[in-house]
């Protein structure tokens, strides 16, 4: 999860996280309009608007969706002066290096303890909650190289 550092509503709070977070407000206490950033991809970031939408129908959610890389452009030009309310998903190492520029507001959501504490900001209080894990690799077919004699990549 994480928040950007700015009071647009009550407090403002942002996210790069699952429902459970976005689910804990309730509309009474969010009428109004949100601006969400997001990096996520279209199926994912539909299906979570979706749902918060479903419990809290009064409030209107706007949302910018960009590449990582464009994304943390924009958001790092906004830095003194930020737009959106919620960030939704961003690369954990894009979003680290804005956390350590100041850019997140503290917060820890109910429900917390529910989280797998592997997506958990360990330094509290907490400013992120991540929703999952990936890894890239390459792989190098061996057999398939030597029948093409193509040498093993050493970069």
């Amino acid at each position: 999860m994480i928040f950007l550092k700015q009071f647009k509503h009550i407090f403002s709070f942002s996210v790069a996280f699952s429902a459970s977070v976005l689910f804990c407000f309730s509309s009474s206490l969010w009428a109004g309009e949100l601006l969400v950033y997001s990096s996520t991809d279209a199926d994912n970031l539909k299906y979570y608007m979706e749902e918060f939408q479903k419990d809290n129908p009064d409030i209107k959610v706007n949302v910018v969706r960009e590449s990582t890389g464009t994304m943390a452009a924009k958001m790092m030009a906004e830095k003194d002066n930020p737009q959106a309310d919620f960030l939704f998903e961003m690369a954990a190492t894009v979003a680290l290096n804005m956390e350590a520029e100041g850019m997140f507001y503290e917060y820890s959501p109910i429900g917390m303890g529910k989280i797998d504490q592997r997506y958990v900001d360990k330094s509290p209080p907490v400013t992120w909650v991540g929703n999952y894990g990936w890894a890239g690799c390459i792989c190098w077919n061996r057999i398939e190289a030597e029948n093409l004699g193509l040498p093993k990549p050493k970069t």
